[in-house]
């Protein structure tokens, strides 16, 4: 008598992915990288003594 151990037997795990846990769809991150102007400098300190 040989009998395969898993005959009859189902899964009642979830699915490892399903539809419902995608992410939605957004922008690419790189969509806004690009600048539109120079970055302005901030002003000095000063002069340093040592």
């Amino acid at each position: 008598m040989k009998a395969d151990l898993h005959a009859g037997l189902t899964t009642k795990s979830p699915k490892a992915v399903d539809k419902s846990m995608g992410l939605p769809k957004s922008p690419s991150v790189n969509s806004e990288s690009t600048r539109d102007s120079v970055a302005r400098n901030p002003k000095t300190l000063g002069p340093r003594e040592a």
